[in-house]
This record gives C-alpha cells, sequence and structure tokens, in this order.
C-alpha cells in the first residue's frame, strides 16, 4: 500500500488491516489437526503483529502466511482502513485477494504510487 508523504508531521498515525472470507477449505483460526499438513488447507494470518512504515517510504508490503497445513488452493480477501490515518492522505487505501496455490504458504501485497 502506497504511504503517502503529506508533509505534515503528525506524529504516529495507524490503519487496520483485515484478512476476511477465507475459500478452499483455509480459516483464520486454528484448525484441526487429525490429517497430516499436506492433507490440511491450514491457517491464515499476518506475519507480523503491526507494520510499521515511515511516510516517505513510498510503499508498505504486507505478508500473510499460511500455517498448520498446505493443501490445495485457498484464498482470503484483504483490506485497510480505519485507524488513525487518514486513507488517501496518508496512504492510499488497497483490497483484493490473496491466492495461495497448492503448497506455497506465504504471500504479500502491496501498492505502488
Amino acid at each position: 500500500m502506497p504511504i503517502r508523504a503529506d508533509g505534515l508531521i503528525d506524529g504516529t498515525t495507524t490503519v487496520n488491516l483485515t484478512l476476511s472470507s477465507p475459500q478452499g477449505g483455509a480459516t483464520l483460526v486454528t484448525i484441526r489437526r487429525d490429517h497430516s499438513d499436506s492433507e490440511r488447507a491450514g491457517a491464515l494470518q499476518f506475519t507480523d503483529p503491526a507494520y510499521n512504515v515511515t511516510e516517505n517510504a513510498g510503499t508498505a508490503i504486507i505478508t500473510v502466511t499460511r500455517t498448520i497445513g498446505n493443501g490445495g488452493q485457498v484464498t482470503v480477501d484483504f483490506a485497510t482502513g480505519g485507524g488513525s490515518a487518514q486513507p488517501n492522505v496518508d496512504y492510499v487505501p488497497a483490497a483484493g485477494t490473496l491466492i495461495f496455490p497448492d503448497g506455497v504458504l506465504t504471500e504479500s501485497f502491496r501498492s505502488r504510487s
């Protein structure tokens, strides 16, 4: 997601990141442990609990990790919004769908200005 340098000294601002609508058997919470990792779709989560980016960095790269399984293709929607950062002033809003092919454990989203 592009970070906008608005030229103001406004201290720390925040934007919320969300994952929603996992598909293909994936979940956003821990799933059953009665199959091998290669048979389970997995659980999806942000790699880091918080991402810190300076205004002049230009782009934020957000990574989502697939744990507790890697079987089959799964998808998850992502979106930015909320927090104290102002959309289109402090950052460019981003939304979309990450696709994890069979066996893939990480995917990222970013936007360029």
